[in-house]
């Protein structure tokens, strides 16, 4: 079901759809939190926030992602999204 809501999230980006974007991803939050679809969800976030100007929000998605997978050996892509942007993760 994850992957679904992540799939419907990313179509609505393809499509300019911001709004419908983050209401998928959200979903996601919610529903599957602890799931590696969840810590996708923050990339797919940070994307939107970013394309309509809502930086801080990106931020705070990069560094939940980021408490998610603390211990592991691997990088979020939400993290990398804000690199490239000029930016680090921060605190909501």
């Amino acid at each position: 079901m994850a992957e679904r809501e992540l799939e419907i999230g990313r179509y609505y980006m393809s499509r300019g759809n911001h709004v419908g974007a983050i209401n998928r991803f959200k979903v996601v939050v919610k529903r599957f939190r602890r799931s590696s679809a969840a810590i996708r969800r923050s990339s797919g976030l940070s994307q939107v926030y970013l394309t309509i100007g809502i930086r801080n929000e990106a931020q705070a998605g990069s560094s939940s992602a980021q408490s998610q997978i603390s211990g592991k050996p691997r990088r979020s892509d939400a993290l990398d999204i804000l690199t490239k942007a000029g930016l680090e993760p921060a605190e909501d």
